[in-house]
């Protein structure tokens, strides 16, 4: 089942995230593909690698601005147990080809979500494989405070941006327990 929750933060918090984010002093870290494919090399035409900024993993805070950023952002996710949380950014030229991710998953476990924020209004999209009839592929725009969730175990991709310079989204993989 897919979820969506506009204006999933609240408006000054999610303001003062979106500031990090887009600053020029924010730490951000390149990896060569979107997605880790064996079968493949690490950079391709349509994977050209991406940023991104790990806050959280396996119970281990990664970054300085866990608790003051990403922690009030949590309580939206009733009994939670997190996995993973870390800001992407896609960076594509304006008017440039559109990046397009490998299909994957986040996490091969039938009892965990994956959530993104979207921290910017663009023409990027997210698309899930639901692998229903007659529309098999969920397509969401990405637009600001907009939360996305949905079981990890089904296969997603991003595809970039070509009307601004940066798609930033915030990947939450996590657990809800039935409390």
């Amino acid at each position: 089942m897919i979820s969506l929750k506009e204006n999933w933060v609240e408006e000054k918090h999610f303001k003062k995230l979106q500031e990090l984010l887009f600053s020029s002093n924010f730490n951000w870290y390149y990896a060569d593909a979107m997605v880790t494919n064996p079968n493949k090399s690490a950079t391709t035409k349509e994977d050209s690698g991406f940023w991104y900024h790990n806050f959280y993993f396996r119970g281990d805070v990664l970054s300085p601005f866990y608790k003051d950023y990403i922690l009030p952002t949590v309580k939206h996710i009733p009994n939670i147990e997190l996995y993973n949380v870390r800001a992407n950014c896609m960076y594509n030229p304006i008017g440039s080809k559109k990046v397009i991710s490998d299909w994957h998953v986040d996490l091969l476990d039938e009892n965990s979500s994956t959530g993104i924020l979207y921290m910017n209004t663009c023409n990027g999209l997210t698309e899930v494989d639901v692998d229903t009839r007659p529309n098999p592929i969920h397509s969401q725009e990405s637009k600001e405070n907009t939360f996305l969730s949905f079981n990890s175990m089904l296969k997603h991709r991003a595809i970039g941006q070509t009307d601004c310079l940066r798609r930033i989204v915030i990947n939450y993989n996590f657990y809800v327990s039935d409390i």
